[in-house]
C-alpha cells in the first residue's frame, strides 16, 4: 500500500484496551485463571463491509476471470486465455459487425 493509502487505512484502527495492571504478588494460580478468562484475540480494525470497493470494473473483472478458469479450461494457453479476456473486458468496444470483417478479411488473404 501506498504512504497514503496507510494513513487513511489508519483511521480505521480500533483504540486497545486498558493494559492490564500486572499485581507481582499475584500466585500461579491466579494468572493460570487470568489468561483462562482473557479473549483468544481481537480484531485491531473495524469491520470494513460498508466501504464501497474501489473499483466494481476490477471486481467484475477478477470475477469473469474467476469463472474461466474452470477445470475445462485448464488446458488454455496463458497467451489464448489473456486474449479472451481482454476481448471481455472490452466487449463494449467491438461486437460481431467487426468480427465478420475480420473473417471477411483473412478469407481474402488466404485465396
Amino acid at each position: 500500500m501506498s504512504v497514503g493509502e496507510t494513513e487513511s487505512a489508519g483511521g480505521l484502527r480500533v483504540a486497545p484496551l486498558e493494559a492490564a495492571v500486572t499485581d507481582k504478588h499475584e500466585t500461579y494460580a491466579e494468572r493460570a485463571l487470568k489468561r483462562q478468562r482473557r479473549v483468544p484475540s481481537e480484531n485491531t480494525f473495524l469491520d470494513d463491509r460498508f466501504i464501497v470497493p474501489t473499483s466494481n470494473i476490477c471486481e467484475g473483472f477478477f470475477a469473469a476471470t474467476t469463472r474461466a478458469i474452470l477445470d475445462h479450461r485448464c488446458g488454455l494457453l496463458p497467451k489464448n486465455f489473456e486474449s479472451q479476456m481482454f476481448l471481455y473486458a472490452n466487449t463494449d468496444m467491438w461486437g460481431m459487425d467487426d468480427v465478420q470483417k475480420i473473417m471477411q478479411g483473412n478469407e481474402q488473404y488466404e485465396m
